[in-house]
C-alpha cells in the first residue's frame, strides 16, 4: 500500500473544451430557473455528464446544473467546432436553459480566437444575449400542432379521431400567447397537420420530435405551455386565458423573481414606501434575493409571509405607486 506508480509523467494529448449547462433564466439575469424537463436531445460526437435526463424535475433544492458538455480533439480550433456542433444539435423544453447563451458564447469571435478574459461577457453582453425574436408562424402551427395531438387518446372514442365538422373535415382551432400577442391557429388533418401551406408531421418514434415544412424540430407541452424548438431558438407559447390587466392609475405588484420560501417580510399595509426599500426576502437555490420597491408608493396589501413557499412571478405585495 502506498507504492508509486510507474505509470510516467502523463503527456498532453490535444484541447479539451467545456460549457455548462444550467437551468437558468438568462434575460432575467441568470437566477435559476425550475421545473420539469419535459424533452431533452444530447448531442452526439462529445461527452456528456448529465445530471438530469427527459421527465426529471428541477427543484429550487438543489443546483441547478443540468450538463457538462465536454469536447476533445487534437487541438483547440477541433475542439471548439465539435462543442459549437454539438451545442447546435441540443434541445431542452419544458425548463428555460442558458443553452441560447452557450450557443452565442462559444460562437463569438473573442472565444474562437482565444481574446476572452474575466471582463468578457460583462463587455460583450448585448451580443451574447441578444433580443429573442418573435416566434414565426412555423412556431405556432408546431405548438398547435402539439396540443391538439397531445389531447387525442386513442383508447377513447370521443377524442381518437379529432375533431370534425361536417363540410370541412377535421380541424381544431387552438388559441396561443407569446407575451401580449395572441393567435388563433386553426389547422385542418389528423396528422399531418396543416395551415397556410405549411405542415406539422409528427414523429412515430418520439413524440416530441415533429417536421415543420419537412425541417426537424421539436415541440412539448409542459403545464399551460407548449415549448418549440426550431432551428436554433426555443419558444414559449401559452395555451392559457390572457390575465387580468392591472393599470398603474389603479396599483401594482410586486412579485417573486424566483421560485422559493420567503425567509423576510419587512413591510407591512398602508406602509409608505420609497423606491429601493426592501420589501421581502425570498430564499432559493442557496441565494437570498431581495424583492425591493419599484417606485416609491405605498404598499397596500401583504400577500406573502414569512416561511411561505412561493412561485416565480407570484404576487407578494399589491403596490400602489406615487401618482
Amino acid at each position: 500500500m502506498g507504492d508509486r506508480l510507474s505509470l510516467g509523467e502523463p503527456a498532453p494529448r490535444g484541447h479539451a473544451i467545456e460549457v455548462r449547462l444550467y437551468a437558468e433564466d438568462v434575460e432575467g439575469g441568470f437566477l435559476p430557473a425550475t421545473g420539469r424537463i419535459a424533452h431533452i436531445r444530447w448531442p452526439d460526437g462529445i461527452r456528456v455528464d448529465a445530471g438530469y435526463e427527459e421527465g426529471s424535475t428541477i427543484t429550487r433544492h438543489y443546483d441547478p446544473l443540468i450538463a457538462k458538455l465536454i469536447a476533445h480533439g487534437p487541438h483547440r480550433k477541433l475542439a471548439l467546432a465539435k462543442l459549437c456542433e454539438a451545442l447546435a444539435q441540443m434541445e431542452v423544453l419544458g425548463v428555460r436553459t442558458n443553452l441560447r447563451f452557450l450557443r452565442a458564447l462559444t460562437a463569438h469571435d473573442g472565444i474562437q480566437k482565444a481574446k476572452s478574459d474575466t471582463e468578457f461577457v460583462k463587455r460583450s453582453f448585448e451580443e451574447l444575449i441578444p433580443e429573442r425574436p418573435a416566434a414565426p408562424d412555423e412556431a405556432y402551427v408546431l405548438a398547435a400542432a402539439a396540443v391538439i395531438a397531445d389531447a387525442r387518446d386513442p383508447r377513447d372514442p370521443w377524442t381518437s379521431l379529432g375533431p370534425w365538422r361536417l363540410g370541412e373535415g377535421y380541424a381544431s382551432t387552438v388559441t396561443l400567447r407569446e407575451g401580449d400577442a395572441e393567435r388563433m391557429v386553426r389547422l385542418t388533418g389528423r396528422g399531418p397537420y396543416e395551415l397556410d401551406g405549411h405542415v406539422a408531421v409528427r414523429s412515430q418514434v418520439e413524440p416530441h420530435e415533429w417536421t415543420i415544412d419537412a425541417y426537424p424540430a421539436a415541440a412539448a407541452r409542459e403545464g399551460t405551455l407548449c415549448w418549440v424548438a426550431l432551428q436554433g431558438e426555443t419558444y414559449e407559447l401559452d395555451t392559457s386565458m390572457r390575465p387580468r390587466r392591472v393599470e398603474l392609475t389603479i396599483g401594482s405588484e410586486v412579485a417573486a423573481p424566483m421560485p422559493g420560501v420567503v425567509i423576510a417580510a419587512q413591510t407591512k399595509a398602508d406602509q409608505k414606501v420609497r423606491r429601493g426599500d426592501l420589501l421581502f426576502v425570498v430564499e432559493a437555490m442557496k441565494m437570498e434575493l431581495r424583492v425591493e420597491a419599484p417606485a416609491d408608493g405605498v404598499v397596500r396589501k401583504v400577500l406573502a409571509s414569512v416561511g411561505q413557499q412561493v412561485e416565480r412571478g407570484q404576487r407578494l405585495a399589491e403596490f400602489e405607486p406615487q401618482s
